[in-house]
Parts: C-alpha cells; structure tokens; sequence
C-alpha cells in the first residue's frame, strides 16, 4: 500500500523497502587516453577509462549535450558514474559546464549528478 501524502514529498511505488529496485542500464561507454567525451558517450551513464595515467577526460559542450536532452528545464538532473581501471584521470569542463568538488579520480569510481543551472548552464557535482 503506497503512503498518503500528507507532506511535500511523494513516493514511488508501494515502498516495499525489502524489495531490489531494478533500473535499466545499458553498455557502459569504454573510452581510452585522453578526450572529450561525446553526448552519446555522457548518455550511457556509464563510463569506463582505461587511461595510462594523466588523462584528461572533457564534458561535451552543454550546446551538445542539450541536442541529446532536448526536454532539459531548469534544475532537470541526472546521474552519470566513471569508472577509471588505471592511473590518474581527470574530468574536465566543456564550454557551458561548472564542476563543483574533486575532478581527480586515482584509479576509483567517481559518482556524479548533472543540474541544469540555466540556459546553456550545467553543473557536474562530485558526489562520490
């Protein structure tokens, strides 16, 4: 039985918190030495480097991006994980992009969310 609404949020289904939340995710972007990631690549969700060490990795410009998510609006968001296998990878900004915490990844995952900021504006932030 889903909750009532009684406040300013709402629930998704019938918060059964014993149950495993499925999702779809298809084959995840595999990217190699340095470069400017494309759209498509960014729409994966999924990017895997195999950097050598010292790469750096750019955003698609937000004119790019936003060819991709033609119904993005304000505050629109979305989350996107790198996977980086080998030495030291770094994200860097597109044209129209801000990236806000730790753009270094050591060989570890990083976990970021994008926020449309406003018109031609996007902001990655650091999450893990």
């Amino acid at each position: 039985m889903a909750l009532p609404n009684v406040g300013g949020g709402y629930q998704i289904g019938d918060g059964n918190i014993s149950e495993v939340k499925l999702g779809v995710q298809g084959a995840p972007a595999a990217v190699t030495d340095a470069a400017t990631l494309t759209a498509a690549q960014l729409a994966t969700g999924l990017l895997v480097l195999t950097s050598s060490g010292g790469d750096s990795y750019t955003l698609p410009t937000v004119t790019l991006w936003e060819a991709v998510v033609t119904n993005s609006k304000l505050n629109t968001s979305f989350d996107f994980s790198i996977v980086s296998l080998s030495g030291t990878s770094t994200l860097v900004v597109g044209t129209g992009w801000t990236i806000v915490g730790h753009a270094t990844m050591a060989t570890v995952s990083g976990l970021w969310r994008a926020r449309k900021t406003g018109d031609g504006a996007w902001t990655a932030y650091r999450l893990a």
